[in-house]
């Protein structure tokens, strides 16, 4: 009796440490930045590259789910040419005057220098020749079809020639 009680905890402690692990590797797999760019290749039919990652943040907001997460990635000359040859009417150039640009930044923010205000705040700066798509993906919506006042959770994805560079921030809110 004593020993069958034995292996009943060994069993149980086993199947706890695995259980344990499994949801480890689970959570550092969904906050990595592969993770964000395969589920905005998904969402939004995009062929953005995983490789030469430059930056990647993610903080948390005031609840579980909440806070953003930022990948910013250099594209090589070919990948560069590439990309940019794959860009169909969706995305969108920057107008500072827009609704979007405001909801994004801030009017008084002029492309390539500091950001300023807006969700994308001091996070990301807008480059002279940023083209983007902006997605509000619990409502299925991108660029000018978002209702600003009632969007919550976004994609935001710009993109520089010049820079060579895409970035992405996931917001949830």
């Amino acid at each position: 009796m004593i020993a069958r009680k034995k292996i009943l905890i060994i069993i149980t402690s086993i199947i706890c440490v695995f259980g344990l692990l499994t949801t480890i590797i689970f959570l550092r797999k969904y906050n990595s930045p592969q993770f964000v760019i395969t589920e905005i290749n998904q969402t939004l039919k995009l062929s953005i590259p995983y490789n030469d990652i430059t930056f990647f943040e993610k903080n948390g907001g005031g609840f579980h789910g909440d806070g953003d997460i930022i990948v910013i990635l250099t594209l090589n000359n070919e990948e560069n040419k590439k990309f940019q040859n794959n860009l169909d009417d969706r995305w969108m150039k920057l107008e500072q005057k827009s609704e979007i640009y405001n909801y994004l930044w801030s009017s008084e923010t002029t492309p390539g220098e500091k950001a300023f205000g807006g969700m994308l705040n001091k996070r990301l700066s807008p480059a002279t020749d940023t083209v983007f798509i902006l997605c509000d993906y619990p409502n299925n919506k991108t660029n000018e079809e978002i209702n600003f006042n009632d969007i919550f959770d976004f994609y935001y994805v710009g993109y520089s020639y010049e820079k060579g560079e895409i970035y992405i921030q996931k917001t949830n809110i």
